[in-house]
């Protein structure tokens, strides 16, 4: 029903993961939404978490859809040497976690895909004769020399085994035990037990509430045991029943033993913090300052291109006015007429319509002329004088003064 290959070539890709989530999510991919039951939809869910720690996609980077509420957990795990190997340069082989369930007093879960990412947070971790008692936990957390009997070391997955590893010995006494208990038949009275620590989600696993581990994010320790017992019973020194190993201890926990720390991270916040703000502060302020120079140099630029604009209209003007000053004064127009033109054209960017103006002015000015003189009346002086008085008074009216008007009455 969700198909988690893109295709033989690619295989699992993290695109194609992303659409097995989105087929879970209410909407569905592309408003298709796949329907699991009730009982497997955990299951589903886990194996897609663990496809995407393959591909090491960070655990806020997967989908919200395929994530469930996390715990981190104490894990305890027994495992009698009844299969472990010893040779004669003191070196065990060690199954140190086994697929499936756990302890039944702490109900883990471990499934394969866990043990095959996560085995080599085992490796190199000491061995020690027997768990650590609260008080010794509480005074030695690291452990002591004294009890330090073996370190782990080659730690892999094997298919049908799981979890499993080199157990150096470097005490001689260690090594006699094991291959005395070897001979006679009674490895599986001793085991190794694990103290680490991870981070799981509650699921049903054939039919059984149990808590999955999903990862396993720290080891201390992997300690000869004498019985299944002592692997849960002494793990993580507990205070008053808060947890004081620092993979899950809590917060109220660390303040009360360490606040030294607490202090020196709320520090260090405070820092960070007013770091952050005193470089938000410099930006907004280099913002500002480059905001003023791009106004400052908007303003430089629009006054240039004003100022071009306003040379390129006065390099027209006075070409135009060159062009209009030669027309009128060849136009033979009387001076007052040729002051009406060049008033009307004194703003002028183009020489357009000056032609036109002139001949306008000329063909007035000869109108008003031959209105001026009488015909067909004989030579009746009065009617003449009267005429050529009324002659003047028209061109004293255009702007000429008594001597250009009496000579344009004339005719001259």
């Amino acid at each position: 029903k969700l198909r988690l290959w893109e295709d033989p070539e690619k295989k699992v890709t993290r695109a194609q993961l992303g659409r097995a989530a989105a087929a879970l999510s209410p909407g569905g991919f592309r408003g298709q939404k796949v329907v699991i039951p009730g009982d497997d939809l955990s299951a589903v869910k886990r194996k897609i978490r663990a496809e995407y720690r393959k591909l090491d996609v960070e655990d806020d980077e997967i989908p919200r859809w395929v994530k469930e509420s996390e715990t981190r957990n104490i894990l305890s795990y027994f495992s009698p040497l009844t299969e472990a190997t010893l040779t004669a340069k003191g070196v065990a082989k060690v199954i140190i976690i086994k697929p499936g369930f756990g302890n039944e007093a702490d109900n883990h879960y471990y499934p394969v895909e866990t043990l095959r990412r996560d085995y080599d947070v085992f490796e190199g971790v000491k061995m020690y004769a027997d768990h650590q008692t609260e008080d010794e936990e509480k005074k030695r957390p690291e452990g002591s020399i004294k009890e330090w009997v073996a370190s782990l070391k080659n730690v892999r997955y094997e298919e049908g085994l799981g979890i499993v590893g080199d157990a150096v010995i470097i005490e001689p006494w260690l090594q006699q035990k094991l291959a005395m208990l070897r001979d006679k038949g009674l490895l599986s009275e001793m085991g190794v037990s694990i103290r680490a620590a991870g981070i799981g989600s509650k699921a049903k696993v054939d039919g059984k509430e149990a808590n999955v581990v999903e990862r396993i994010t720290n080891a201390r320790s992997v300690d000869f045991v004498t019985e299944a017992g002592a692997g849960g019973g002494v793990l993580f020194y507990e205070a008053d029943g808060k947890e004081y190993d620092i993979d899950v201890v809590s917060f109220e926990t660390f303040k009360l033993h360490r606040p030294d720390l607490v202090k020196m991270v709320e520090s260090n916040i405070k820092n960070t913090m007013m770091q952050e703000v005193k470089q938000a502060m410099e930006i907004e302020n280099q913002v500002k300052e480059l905001s003023t120079k791009v106004e400052a140099v908007t303003k430089e630029r629009d006054d240039a291109l004003g100022k071009i604009a306003e040379a390129e209209k006065a390099k027209k003007r006075a070409e135009a006015k060159s062009i209009i000053d030669e027309a009128i004064g060849k136009s033979g127009l009387p001076d007052a007429a040729k002051a009406k033109l060049t008033e009307r054209f004194k703003d002028a960017e183009a020489a357009d319509g000056i032609a036109e103006a002139i001949k306008a002015e000329q063909d007035y000015i000869k109108a008003i002329t031959e209105a001026g003189k009488v015909k067909g009346m004989g030579d009746s002086k009065p009617n003449a004088e009267a005429s050529h008085k009324a002659l003047v008074e028209s061109f004293k009216r255009l702007g000429l003064d008594d001597k250009q008007a009496e000579i344009a009455a004339k005719g001259n």
